[in-house]
């Protein structure tokens, strides 16, 4: 029996269509949360909504967005401030499949090129 401590919690699941935040996103509506996910692809929500088919609690909220815009990503939290009134947890959730170091013990320089490279070929 889960513990039910997230139930009725607004939650926001950045990289929630990723390996690592599916799994994420279905724990927290396993706990009765609801979940918000922006993404940048129809197609990877489409795959976390058959991944999630099954489920039967919880609510998953889905927004199709520009998650690299600033100003779109500031326009989807108030959207979530006025649908809801709060946002109770935020995640980001991220594959590090860029080098074997562990997060840790990545330089910053690498970790900020890494990032303007892939920012770069999803823009």
């Amino acid at each position: 029996m889960k513990s039910q401590l997230l139930s009725g919690k607004i939650t926001v699941v950045v990289g929630g269509t990723s390996a690592i935040g599916m799994g994420i996103v279905r724990s927290l509506l396993e706990e009765n949360a609801t979940v918000i996910v922006p993404s940048n692809s129809a197609d990877e929500i489409a795959v976390l909504k058959d991944y999630l088919s099954v489920l039967h609690t919880g609510k998953l909220v889905s927004i199709l967005t520009d998650i690299f815009d600033y100003d779109k990503v500031t326009d989807i939290a108030e959207d979530v401030f006025e649908e809801f009134g709060r946002i109770d947890l935020v995640v980001t959730a991220f594959e590090n499949n860029f080098c074997d170091l562990p997060l840790t013990e990545i330089e910053i320089t690498d970790w900020q090129k890494y990032w303007m490279k892939k920012l770069r070929l999803t823009l």
